[in-house]
């Protein structure tokens, strides 16, 4: 009996010590990426050491420098926004999310009025933003204001709301119930977790409830609850019966960001990638060549195959370093835009895409009191 008993407590010794080792380690990586000089080094050397891998790709593949322009890009805004950081001090960073928050409201209001013109309600040239200008699609259903795609306004109005959520002031309010529009008639993946967003602020709530409603009365002369109807039985109810049925068939956009999921088609390309174009022998314009075919828009298919596994690696560094910044900000909302972030990955490259990298890392570096306390007057000088 005693033998048994001095193994049991003896496996349960080395047990803790591994659990307490883990923690320790665990401990250790979140005192580093908290920090704020050494999150700001690690992100440096991960985005130096990203664009020498795909200078070194690009020479040995000789087929196309879009991943050294892309890892190029991500340099260029890393040390811009290094610099700004060094030179301007919190206050002014609040103010900055700030003015995205107005930035995002008005985008927001531009995103009704795309809908009111769908519905025939108005005759204005809004929409004409979207085709004419951004050469993107125009859905009957879905609008993008006045950026260049769903995922970057839902994002960016994603952010704004949980930047404001914790402020009690009427403005605030106002702009929270605005930026809910392009999120509800946006991104799915950040669809998702709207209902989640409303229920952890009260005023929120009430706000996105009553601009609904009048939203809906503006439109009912004329054909806006049809398309309401319309945006919830083909992009909504199939969207999330795709993800929680995981049955991917069941809904087109995901069914497509499936199929660009390829692996590598030997042992050169999984660690060097083929180089090509991201979307050739996806897009009409770019024909398979040879049947050499690009990623696409998911983030790991996309690198895996145009400059190799470590390339995967530390685009995923990157992009973890950065949303384990955003996770530690306060409020539930953070983490709601943590998840809904690593989700736009699977689909498309959002994160690190030209702008939105640099807004999410300023993001990331904001002090807590920034979602607490009212935006103070300071010189920017």
């Amino acid at each position: 009996m005693q033998p048994h008993i001095a193994a049991t407590t003896k496996r349960g010794g080395t047990a803790w010590k591994l659990k307490d080792c883990i923690w320790q380690r665990l401990k250790i990586i979140h005192d580093t990426v908290k920090n704020d000089k050494q999150f700001k080094q690690i992100l440096f050397g991960l985005v130096i050491a990203f664009f020498v891998w795909n200078c070194f790709t690009t020479f040995v593949n000789h087929m196309s420098a879009e991943a050294l322009r892309s890892a190029g890009r991500l340099v260029a805004e890393t040390v811009l926004v290094l610099l700004v950081l060094r030179y301007k001090n919190s206050q002014v960073l609040e103010r900055i999310f700030y003015a995205l928050a107005i930035f995002a409201s008005i985008n927001s209001v531009i995103v009704i009025l795309q809908l009111l013109e769908s519905a025939g309600c108005l005759n204005t040239p809004f929409r004409l933003i979207t085709t004419n200008f951004w050469g993107v699609i125009d859905e009957v259903a879905r609008k993008p204001g006045m950026l260049n795609g769903f995922q970057n306004s839902s994002l960016l109005s994603f952010l704004a709301i949980a930047f404001l959520i914790k402020r009690k002031d009427a403005w605030s309010v106002l702009m929270m119930s605005l930026n809910v529009f392009p999120i509800l008639f946006g991104a799915r993946t950040f669809l998702v977790f709207l209902p989640f967003l409303l229920l952890l602020n009260f005023r929120l709530s009430m706000g996105a409830i009553a601009a609904f409603s009048l939203f809906v009365l503006s439109g009912s002369s004329c054909d806006l609850n049809w398309i309401i109807k319309v945006h919830f039985a083909e992009k909504v109810i199939p969207g999330i019966n795709a993800l929680v049925t995981a049955d991917f068939n069941k809904d087109y956009s995901a069914n497509l960001t499936v199929h660009q999921y390829r692996e590598p088609k030997d042992i050169k390309s999984w660690l060097l990638g083929n180089g090509v174009p991201r979307y050739m022998g996806i897009s009409e314009k770019l024909p398979a060549y040879s049947g050499v075919v690009g990623g696409g828009d998911p983030t790991i298919s996309r690198w895996l195959l145009q400059s190799g596994g470590p390339a995967v690696i530390l685009v995923t560094l990157i992009i973890g370093l950065i949303l384990s910044r955003i996770w530690m900000l306060p409020g539930l909302a953070n983490k709601l835009f943590t998840i809904s972030l690593i989700l736009t990955t699977l689909k498309g490259e959002v994160v690190t895409a030209t702008l939105i990298f640099s807004i999410l890392v300023m993001y990331a570096l904001l002090k807590p009191s920034a979602f607490t306390a009212p935006v103070k007057r300071t010189s920017i000088s």
